[in-house]
C-alpha cells in the first residue's frame, strides 16, 4: 500500500522536472478530477519500471493536455510559438518527462545501492482507479489552466 510521503515525493518529483526542463510553473489541483481529465483530447503515455533487487514493478501514467504539452515542447527546444509541433517532438519530449520524473521519484524511494530500470513510453489510453490502494494521482495545472496529471501504481511481488 502507498502512502502519504510517496505522494509528496512523487508531486516533488513532477513539480522539479516540469519546472527545470520546461520551466513552467504548476500548482496543485484536486483529485477529484482525475476522471474529468482523461478524455480524448488529453495525450496518455505509460512507462514501466522494474526493480530487480525485490522483483517489484511500477507504472507511470502521464496524461497531460495537447495546450500543455506544446508550451513544453516549445520551452524544451526553444522554439517559436508559431513553430509547427511534429509528432516526434510530442514523442521525445513525454519519453523525457516521464525519463525524468520516474528517475527522481524512484531514486527519491530506493536505497542508492538498488537498480532499476526503465521501460519504454508506450502511449496509449489507460484507466486510472482513483480508489486504489496500490495508486497515487498527482494533478497539476499550470498558469493558463491547463492539467497534468502523473499517477503511479504499484504492483505486487511475486
Amino acid at each position: 500500500m502507498l502512502n502519504n510521503k510517496y505522494k509528496e515525493i512523487l508531486k516533488e518529483s513532477v513539480i522539479d522536472a516540469i519546472e527545470s526542463l520546461a520551466f513552467v510553473q504548476l500548482i496543485e489541483n484536486t483529485e477529484s478530477l482525475v476522471l474529468k481529465l482523461i478524455n480524448e483530447t488529453n495525450r496518455q503515455t505509460m512507462l514501466s519500471v522494474y526493480q530487480s533487487v525485490n522483483n517489484q514493478y511500477y507504472l507511470f501514467i502521464l496524461t497531460i493536455s495537447p495546450k500543455l504539452l506544446k508550451d513544453i515542447i516549445i520551452n524544451i527546444f526553444g522554439l517559436d510559438p508559431d513553430t509547427p509541433i511534429t509528432p516526434e517532438m510530442e514523442k521525445d519530449t513525454i519519453s523525457e518527462l516521464l525519463n525524468t520524473i520516474a528517475g527522481k521519484f524512484m531514486r527519491n524511494i530506493t536505497p542508492e545501492t538498488d537498480i532499476f530500470q526503465l521501460g519504454l513510453p508506450i502511449p496509449e489510453k489507460y484507466p486510472i482507479d482513483i480508489t486504489s490502494n496500490n495508486s497515487i494521482n498527482c494533478i497539476f495545472e499550470s498558469e493558463d489552466g491547463e492539467n497534468i496529471i502523473l499517477s503511479f501504481l504499484e504492483f505486487a511481488k511475486k
